[in-house]
């Protein structure tokens, strides 16, 4: 859920299984996206990994490789915006739809762990301006957006810290036919998920987590995002969670503050908030 302007709800569901014990676990995900037309995206995951790995346990070799499909769906939205010289509502069309195969290959040790993964999204997006008035301006593109990412951190008993950095390229349409299409929800992240409004060219992450005895766990975070285009310039998030375990359960909360700058150096705050509960059996 979310406390701020903008018009985003993401919910994310994974389950996670042995399908060979001790040596392969299957997993299913399930997100659901709406977008600032305030449209329902479903995107549907599936993929297979390496073993389970608890913290602190010196795993060895460890990979996944994972498959998504996000059908399109497409909504009005109301805008104020200026035309002809004269402010007032207008109606915009949103739709797109997103697919994405995903890979990764690290090590974990007892202390140290590394990943290096990549991820292909294949995103089909079209927007319509001011569809109330006779000839609306038409966007409509297909991107391919490839990811490749370096992850490494070190757990010290119940501290675990890490640093991660992404670098974005595109191949199909020309990035500059997308830069006044609203982007929020469709670019897929697991770490940053959805609050991209622009296409991403670098992304820097460094989080912490505490964990206590007793299954309270504290955790925060800062990431750095660097847009392409002439519109969007950066972003900084900073985010912050608290959860407690409960037998088998786990149930927590969390806040995440984004300042976004667009190309003339104006910010544009917002402040989300943050809901999980999981179990594991």
């Amino acid at each position: 859920f979310q406390l701020g302007p903008q018009s985003l709800l993401l919910d994310n569901l994974l389950a996670r299984g042995e399908l060979v014990p001790g040596s392969l676990q299957l997993d299913f995900g399930y997100r659901l996206a709406l977008d600032d037309a305030a449209a329902p995206h479903h995107l549907f995951s599936a993929g297979l990994e390496s073993a389970r790995c608890s913290p602190g346990d010196a795993c060895g070799v460890r990979w996944f490789v994972r498959g998504g499909l996000g059908p399109h769906n497409a909504s009005d939205f109301k805008v104020e915006r200026k035309v002809n010289g004269v402010t007032g509502t207008h109606q915009d069309t949103l739709g797109w739809s997103a697919n994405l195969l995903a890979a990764g290959l690290g090590y974990t040790g007892a202390t140290l762990f590394v990943l290096a993964d990549g991820q292909l999204e294949a995103l089909n997006e079209e927007y319509l301006r001011n569809v109330d008035l006779a000839s609306p301006p038409r966007v409509s593109a297909s991107l391919n957006q490839l990811r490749l990412r370096a992850t490494a951190g070190a757990t010290f008993g119940g501290f675990t810290a890490q640093a991660r950095v992404a670098k974005y390229s595109y191949t199909g349409a020309s990035t500059d036919s997308l830069q006044d299409v609203p982007m929020r929800g469709a670019l897929i992240e697991d770490d940053l998920p959805g609050l991209a409004s622009s296409l991403q060219s670098l992304c820097a992450h460094v989080t912490a987590r505490w964990e206590s005895r007793g299954g309270l766990q504290l955790s925060g975070g800062y990431a750095y995002l660097a847009y392409v285009g002439p519109l969007w310039s950066s972003a900084h998030l900073f985010a912050g969670s608290i959860s407690q375990k409960l037998g088998r359960f786990r149930i927590g909360f969390g806040l995440v503050g984004e300042q976004e700058y667009d190309a003339k150096g104006l910010g544009y705050p917002t402040l989300f908030g943050t809901g999980t509960v999981g179990a594991a059996f």
